[in-house]
């Protein structure tokens, strides 16, 4: 037996040693665009997991967000502070942001390093549009915040104090600004400048001090499977904002014209992935309702005469609704922006008040189908009409009654009223091209 297990001591011991030998020359990059979400700490949070597990050299971060969730945001520093490996946050490429919880984020990592032209900060929380929110709840969000960000400046031996102004003065800095104040450790223009920075640099983790080895490194890019990245796709807030707007556009046309089927169903997908969204998003309820309300206006103005005020009301409904929506102190950074909003509200209103005006129009034109659409048409009398007889209107014939004196027979008739009793009768008058063209215009 011995002699079997000596060998594999020795295969699994060779095999230990080359796995420990390719582990550390790579490293995993993950990319955090958008917001912040539940969805992003699940894919930093496995990301970083997976790169302990083979031992790789670092996990690289490339950010680009204008902020997020204070929970997930949370969660992501708690993983970041007590990662096994060095972590390394690259707000890039150049115009890139890290906005709000991005700060929070970059200033987790044990390396902060930023693109030239790109900013970092503004992580004040916001109350949006007309959300309203306590002067003490607020002053409770931002104290907390702000401690928040002092552990983490202290953990990392960052600029507590300008950091801190990030979040009680939404500060924003530049790359350059965040370089000499000591938020940041190093600029680099592109990856490769990054790495060739990182060589033989120092990192402290968990009280041991690690070497970074760069050189002919592999970077292993790790991408979101295709569930988060839907997950993410309409945790965007403008996509979010989209999908319900869609639903109830999709829905309003349905039940405004019942049977179209298409506008149904294509809004019912819709809301189901608004729902999905909602999961990840602050939605505040007011919105949705404010939102709902402004269609049910839209729509009671295709029955009830208000001359377009319905409609004027509702496109206010919706921009208040629609600014309302999305956002929360606790969530500095998501929202929709206003612009955005504007245009939406804008161009709903005015497509939605020209389908009112033209269903107003339809149904005040006369009938042209039935018997009411007979009225105004031409005929000739068969029978002589005093006040009774007999008339052929579109090549039927039909009982007829005069209000005039007597007509002749084969003289041009107009019909000018129709009554139904136990019979239908024409009520019809000498046609004349004056009284013809009158009738026409006025039924």
């Amino acid at each position: 037996m011995v002699k079997f297990l000596f060998p594999l001591t020795i295969f699994l011991t060779t095999l230990a040693s080359f796995n420990s030998v390719y582990a550390a020359n790579i490293a995993y990059k993950i990319s955090l665009t958008g917001p912040i979400t539940p969805v992003s700490r699940r894919y930093i949070s496995q990301s970083l997991h997976n790169a302990e597990n083979i031992n790789a050299e670092f996990l690289l971060m490339q950010v680009d967000t204008p902020g997020g969730l204070v929970s997930s945001t949370e969660k992501i520093v708690k993983t970041l502070l007590n990662s096994d490996i060095p972590t390394i946050c690259y707000v890039a490429p150049s115009g890139a942001r890290a906005a709000s919880a991005g700060t929070y984020i970059v200033a987790a990592c044990n390396i902060a390093a930023m693109a030239p032209s790109t900013t970092i900060g503004a992580a004040h929380p916001v109350s949006l549009g007309f959300i309203g929110s306590s002067k003490t709840m607020k002053e409770k969000i931002t104290n907390y915040l702000s401690a928040m960000m002092r552990a983490i400046a202290e953990k990392r031996g960052r600029n507590a104090n300008l950091l801190i102004k990030t979040v009680r003065k939404s500060k924003a800095i530049t790359a350059k600004e965040a370089l000499s104040s000591g938020i940041i450790d190093l600029i680099a223009n592109n990856q490769s400048h990054l790495l060739k920075q990182l060589n033989n640099r120092l990192i402290r983790i968990n009280g041991k001090t690690v070497k970074l080895n760069t050189n002919d490194i592999t970077i292993i890019n790790r991408e979101m499977n295709w569930k988060d990245r839907l997950l993410h796709f309409i945790s965007f807030p403008t996509i979010s904002y989209m999908l319900f707007l869609a639903a109830a556009l999709g829905l309003f046309i349905e039940l405004t014209n019942p049977g179209a089927i298409l506008p149904g169903v294509v809004g019912t997908i819709c809301l189901i992935l608004f729902f999905f969204s909602s999961s990840l998003l602050p939605i505040n309820v007011s919105g949705i309702v404010l939102i709902l309300l402004a269609f049910a206006l839209f729509a009671a103005d295709l029955f009830a005469a208000s001359h377009g005020i319905l409609s004027i009301g509702a496109v206010a409904s919706l921009f208040i609704g629609s600014i309302m929506l999305i956002g929360s102190p606790s969530a500095p950074g998501i929202a929709i922006p206003i612009g955005f909003i504007i245009g939406i509200s804008i161009g709903i209103g005015l497509f939605v008040i020209f389908a009112v005006g033209k269903t107003v129009a339809i149904r005040r034109k006369p009938p042209i189908t039935g018997f009411e659409g007979m009225i105004g048409e031409i005929g000739k009398a068969l029978t002589d009409i005093s006040p009774n007889g007999v008339v052929r209107v579109n090549g039927e014939r039909w009982n007829a009654l005069t209000e005039e004196k007597s007509i002749k027979k084969d003289t041009d008739i107009v019909v000018i009223k129709i009554i139904r009793r136990n019979t239908i009768k024409l009520i019809v008058k000498v046609a004349s091209e004056n009284n013809t063209d009158l009738i026409r215009r006025n039924r």
